[in-house]
């Protein structure tokens, strides 16, 4: 399913660029496929609106903190207004009524901050099979990393500093907003997984 999920993000995002699918809001129905596939559809959203920040307001992300600029972030909301009204409340509504027993799933053996530090480190194994695929599992069954200040979790932490500045510094030029957009993807697609959620 998380094959399908990209897909269908993926090809939101690409009838979202197409004039008829936009104009008449069909990027939304892949959308909405995508949440009922998976509730992580919903991070076309977030993903929508790195898009049009990047590319059609054409802002580097640095730009969001210089409150003159907020313009562009007040646009990139209006346009991601029709996918928040859609797609939030049928999360809502697909979490909470239609699979309620995703919202109890948390094992209470493992606190929120020890399962999120130890991301640190399945994010840096992440991207090192994105680099050289020689380690791939559909579950690779991480076990929990104490302390806090492991050299695993702080070599990942340190992995993901780098690639925000890396997303920070190359959303500054047209040429180079690709590499940003590809950063921030990477991202928050593993929001739902790999953070306190």
């Amino acid at each position: 399913s998380v094959k399908r999920i990209d897909l269908l993000i993926e090809s939101s995002m690409l009838f979202y660029q197409l004039s008829i699918f936009k104009k008449y809001y069909l990027y939304l129905f892949t959308m909405i496929l995508g949440i009922y596939t998976k509730e992580t559809g919903i991070m076309f959203i977030p993903i929508l609106f790195c898009y049009i920040l990047l590319f059609e307001e054409e802002k580097s992300l640095s730009e969001l903190f210089y409150l003159r600029k907020w313009k562009s972030v007040i646009n990139a909301i209006k346009k991601i207004l029709p996918a928040l009204f859609v797609g939030v409340p049928l999360f809502i509504f697909n979490l909470f009524y239609l699979t309620p027993q995703a919202t109890d799933k948390w094992d209470t053996a493992v606190s929120k901050f020890d399962y999120f530090i130890t991301q640190f480190f399945v994010i840096m194994h992440y991207i090192g099979n994105f680099i050289l695929p020689t380690n791939l599992s559909a579950d690779p069954d991480f076990a929990i990393i104490t302390p806090f200040y492991d050299k695993r979790i702080l070599l990942g932490l340190l992995l993901i500093t780098v690639m925000l500045v890396i997303a920070f510094r190359s959303s500054k030029t047209k040429e180079t907003r690709p590499v940003a957009f590809g950063i921030l993807l990477f991202f928050i697609a593993l929001i739902p997984t790999s953070s306190f959620l």
